[in-house]
């Protein structure tokens, strides 16, 4: 199946419209501005007076990253219509690759500016990741302007990258520590249709991981799991190390499998998904376990507080499913997409679009936060703990941009065809035109549970049944393939989806779940804060039996939940004798989407909540 671009995507309302609205109006210049006051752009610009005040000039090594996936962001935005502060951004970059990059074509702020003669000598310093997201900022703009100045300079710095590690092997180093760079010469072989970039691409995956690239891995980190080096890509069955940089480098996999009808490739992808999906998947679509090096972990320690889900884990993941679905045809992979827009990676910014999580836990409790006020004074330091408010920025700040970019271009996750059918795979109020092919959708979809499909020259329309769907109906006849809805001709398509409130246990290996459930409806996954139902989430019980009510909340663009629950009540006692426990009250509960956690002050916050 071939994926449809967000070029050819329109969506004009419904909660991702609002988000893609929220995103243009208010995240990029956001993100613009923090990057600017943190010396982000100070490389870029020609103007003093512009540079960041009392910023140390000795920049980060990844912040040419930052700058350029934000222009990224900025370019896809310019597909509904150009802004002079737009136009600005992008032409600031332009400007400064073309000033500052070396005849040779290399570019990058960071070692030209405080370490020339260490080009190309250490792995794990990102130099090969900045440039991957260089290139994916050049053909964005090159494909949404026509514009090939920042095209042409990635050129160049593509050209000597294949020079320098395949023909000359002259690098100190192997491949890059941190993957990106794989999948951006795929989309930069698309936008130019110059081979070497795919066959370098293919290089970087074939060379990762055997014997001698383990060896210069192993300098960095021992096992070579984080940086996914531990084995040849094509022996690969299980998500490991880092999550990010696993999963660019998974979707790197996939893109070289479909390129070249690689199998064994293919196999290693789909044993690494299963992996994934089957042991180390939040409910709500994260992942990355533990904080210690972001990374995956074993299979069902799935912990709550400490869960680490970085957004750009999530945005990474997204990237992967939706080059699987292109590999093999299965609603799974769009379930798993549609999981991870409406929890893992909303969750990742504020309602007002101008803060951010870099992590997304499952559990927030500010008194945790406050130990330091009783605890062993001998004790220095404290366990990290996540975030209690989103920030406006970050040392570390590549979720920021990421986002932007993400929301951009999300139409890249709705639509596909192949010889005779088109497929729905995401329910956007919007429309579809691929050549004299046009697809209209008319939803509100997920608050609501009805979608509306009007069809112009198509043979066959297939449209998704979600994997959480248990009945629905369609107006049409159909039939069913790889949890698709197929329905010949054109005309107009009614799909109502059974969507009822449901708790959600976990597997009993998953130990910090036992006795609990989450609250989901449709995709949505819910959680309980103590804004709405007091302190101390911890006493509080849900009841099976639910008795549920929705009132649909503007700002969420979604329906809060009452339930019936119970809270024990509080007691200086430290045991009981079964049997002789207080005895609980019964109260109604308040679920948000997990999504629109920790925008309404500092709060606990749980989406695990005790069974009566």
């Amino acid at each position: 199946m071939k994926n449809i671009g967000f070029s050819q995507v329109n969506i004009t309302g419904g909660l991702m419209g609002h988000r893609q609205k929220t995103n243009r109006e208010a995240t990029v210049h956001a993100v613009y501005d923090r990057f600017c006051d943190t010396g982000r752009f100070d490389p870029y610009f020609t103007d003093e007076s512009k540079r960041a005040e009392n910023y140390p000039k000795n920049l980060h090594v990844f912040y040419d990253s930052d700058v350029v996936k934000l222009i990224e962001g900025a370019a896809y935005l310019l597909k509904d219509g150009s802004t002079p502060e737009l136009e600005a951004m992008i032409k600031l970059v332009e400007d400064a690759v073309e000033r500052n990059s070396d005849p040779n074509g290399y570019f990058n702020s960071y070692f030209t500016n405080n370490e020339p003669e260490n080009k190309f000598t250490a792995r794990n310093l990102h130099e090969l990741y900045t440039a991957g997201h260089l290139f994916e900022a050049a053909v964005a703009v090159y494909e949404m302007t026509g514009n090939r100045r920042l095209l042409d300079c990635s050129c160049r710095f593509a050209d000597l990258i294949e020079k320098v590690f395949k023909e000359e092997k002259s690098a100190k180093f192997l491949t890059p520590g941190h993957e990106e760079i794989e999948l951006a010469l795929v989309r930069l072989y698309h936008a130019t249709n110059e081979k070497r970039y795919l066959e370098l691409a293919k290089y970087f995956v074939d060379i990762r991981g055997n014997e001698e690239e383990l060896s210069d891995a192993k300098k960095y980190f021992p096992a070579g799991r984080y940086s996914q080096a531990h084995l040849p890509a094509r022996d690969q069955r299980t998500a490991e190390g880092h999550c990010v940089r696993a999963c660019y480098f998974y979707s790197a996999m996939a893109d070289i499998a479909r390129e070249y009808n690689d199998q064994e490739l293919f196999a290693a992808c789909k044993a690494i998904y299963e992996d994934i999906v089957t042991g180390k998947l939040y409910i709500t679509g994260g992942i990355g376990q533990t904080r210690v090096g972001e990374s995956f972990d074993r299979p069902y320690n799935l912990p709550n507080e400490s869960a680490y889900n970085e957004t750009c884990a999530g945005i990474s993941l997204a990237m992967f499913a939706r080059r699987m679905s292109e590999l093999e045809l299965d609603s799974q992979y769009a379930d798993l997409v549609e999981l991870l827009i409406y929890n893992a990676i909303l969750s990742g910014v504020s309602l007002d679009g101008t803060s951010f999580f870099y992590e997304n836990p499952l559990e927030l409790d500010p008194a945790r936060h406050k130990m330091a006020d009783w605890a062993n004074p001998d004790v220095e330091k404290l366990p990290p703990l996540p975030q209690l408010q989103r920030l406006k920025v970050f040392s570390c700040s590549c979720c920021p941009p990421n986002i932007c970019r993400f929301f951009a271009s999300i139409g890249d996750y709705a639509y596909g065809k192949d010889d005779d059918t088109y497929y729905v795979h995401q329910y956007f109020n919007g429309n579809m035109a691929d050549g004299d092919v046009r697809i209209e959708v008319e939803t509100n979809y997920p608050a609501e549970n009805v979608v509306k499909i009007t069809t112009e020259n198509t043979r066959n329309i297939a449209v998704r049944i979600p994997g959480w769907c248990k009945n629905f109906t369609i107006d049409r006849d159909y039939t069913m393939k790889a949890g698709y809805a197929v329905v010949e001709g054109d005309g107009a398509i009614t799909l109502t989806f059974d969507m009822p409130v449901t708790l959600i246990t976990a597997n009993h290996k998953v130990r910090m779940d036992r006795g609990c459930a989450a609250l989901k409806r449709g995709p949505i996954v819910y959680c309980i804060e103590s804004v709405d139902n007091g302190a101390d989430l911890t006493a509080l019980c849900v009841n099976p039996n639910l008795n549920e009510t929705l009132t649909f909340n503007e700002e969420f663009g979604a329906y809060t939940i009452e339930t019936d629950g119970c809270r024990i009540p509080d007691s200086d006692q430290l045991y009981y004798t079964l049997g002789s426990e207080p005895a609980p009250v019964a109260v109604r509960l308040k679920y948000i989407p997990y999504f629109a956690f920790a925008n309404r002050g500092i709060t606990e916050m749980s989406v695990w909540v005790r069974l009566m």
